[in-house]
């Protein structure tokens, strides 16, 4: 579920409708029109006119039943277009206008917004103040006059926009096009095929931090770093290499060093943290003694054998030294949002009290802000690991990007829905394109992430941003289905 568009909402009846469908996609069965009044604490009547609007707005394949015997049912086909219509539903928000042109730097009133979007300017502060609420909990704060605007530490304005875009407002207008796309994946690895080194990314999550970074310093909002981070980093080669990376992709000239940093600790939250892979800038400090105790609790705990999940200790290692690091931009790098803590609670409660309780008894409290967090991320990555199982090939591309915990994640749930006769091709770290599906003759592509070019030579599957329970236990039918 799309939790920050979900939480801008401001019109009531849209928040219905995507409360009605939230309730029946995720029911077990036929609900009751009186319960699912009661739910929505609105009246027959009212739930009623919601449903006759959104079985308009549903996809043919889709249709609301009832029976008075039974009650309410949502059918459809393709389970997963009707996420796609929850999307349609959050995109209709004057907040979205507000949000891009805020980070456009245009520089509105509130009586010019009025007039842009239609409504009176007493509604508008009323509207703002779902947004301001939520820049709360990224430390931001909502300015209204003289112009809208948001101030507070570069670092989490940045995260915001980075969270706003991937999750709340994908669809907008002010989102890379393709040929931004592929000015990044091309020199990205032109430099790194030159210096035969880099980390393994998530290209689609590099590509919109990234975008969101470049338009910040077009506007001269630059990070300002402590001399320590800068110093970490100034004189190694992997900083050579970003510097001449960004020299290559920005036009400004004379860019703080600040900005340089920025952007090489940032690769740290797109890492994929697989096996065999590298998932640390050897530059910088890896305090993997710190959380050597830690792991070791863990791994007691869970019964784990150290020498023969070697792989999996240095990736915990790794991941634990990484998050610390951004942590240093901002700790908002360790949260994880409400529906991973939630399938993490159902699902791995026993592995996520272990973590808990390790990193609480085993860590410096200060390193840590939000322990549930990281306590989630780390079941996750466990869980993953030892439950993955190799699968015989077939004809399935996989292009999926999120928060470096659950990436691996996603991926693990993927193979666990597909049968062992599939050759699945996961493709993080490039964009996805009909020349690379043809290239590898496939016949499904899977993805959760905005779309930048149709996909014309194969059938598509658009997961939710975070997948729900039930887009899992329908995929399998859907990748089979002729």
């Amino acid at each position: 579920m799309n939790e920050i568009g979900y939480r801008l909402i401001v019109d009531k009846k849209t928040k219905r409708k995507v409360d009605i469908l939230n309730t029946l996609i995720s029911a077990s069965g036929p609900i009751k029109i009186e319960t699912l009044s009661s739910l929505l604490n609105v009246t027959s009547k009212t739930l009623s006119n919601d449903l006759k609007e959104l079985s308009e707005l549903l996809p043919n394949s889709a249709r609301l039943t009832y029976q008075e015997s039974e009650g309410l049912v949502l059918k459809s086909e393709n389970p997963f277009l009707i996420a796609k219509t929850i999307n349609q539903l959050l995109a209709e928000n004057p907040i979205n206008t507000v949000v891009d042109s805020v980070f456009l730097g245009e520089g509105y009133t509130i009586d010019e917004y009025s007039d842009k979007l239609f409504i009176s300017s007493s509604s508008l502060r009323l509207y703002l103040n779902q947004l301001r609420n939520l820049l709360l909990e990224f430390n931001l704060t909502l300015n209204t006059s003289p112009t809208i605007s948001i101030s507070g530490h570069e670092p989490e304005i940045r995260f915001f926009f980075f969270q706003y875009y991937r999750h709340a407002h994908e669809g907008s207008a002010v989102l890379p096009d393709s040929s931004q796309q592929n000015k990044l994946y091309n020199l990205v690895k032109a430099t790194l095929d030159s210096k035969k080194r880099g980390l393994n990314l998530d290209f689609y999550r590099l590509l919109n931090w990234f975008w969101i970074i470049e338009q910040r310093i077009q506007h001269k909002k630059f990070v300002d770093l402590p001399q320590t981070s800068i110093d970490q980093l100034i004189d190694t080669s992997s900083f050579e290499i970003v510097k001449e990376l960004i020299n290559r992709l920005l036009t400004q000239d004379n860019l703080p060093e600040d900005e340089y940093v920025f952007f090489s600790l940032i690769q740290l939250d797109c890492v994929i943290y697989e096996s065999k892979t590298k998932y640390f800038i050897d530059a910088l400090p890896n305090h993997f003694s710190v959380f050597e105790p830690i792991i070791s609790d863990l791994f007691s705990a869970e019964e784990l054998h150290p020498a023969k999940l070697a792989d999996l200790k240095m990736i915990l290692s790794a991941f634990l030294s990484n998050t610390m690091i951004l942590s240093d931009l901002t700790p908002l790098f360790q949260k994880v949002t409400g529906a991973l803590k939630e399938h993490t609670f159902q699902h791995y409660s026993d592995t996520y009290r272990n973590w808990k309780s390790a990193l609480s008894q085993k860590i410096d409290p200060n390193l840590i802000t939000y322990d549930k967090d990281l306590a989630v991320s780390l079941t996750l990555i466990t869980k993953s690991y030892y439950n993955l199982r190799k699968r015989d090939k077939q004809n399935i591309l996989c292009s999926l990007t999120g928060a470096p915990s659950s990436l691996i994640y996603l991926k693990n749930m993927i193979l666990n829905v597909l049968p062992n006769s599939t050759n699945v091709t996961f493709l993080f770290n490039k964009p996805l394109t009909n020349s690379i599906i043809d290239v590898l003759e496939i016949d499904v592509c899977i993805y959760n992430h905005h779309l930048i070019d149709t996909i014309n030579v194969a059938k598509e599957i658009r997961l939710s941003n975070i997948p729900t329970e039930v887009e899992w236990s329908k995929i399998l039918f859907e990748l089979l289905k002729r």
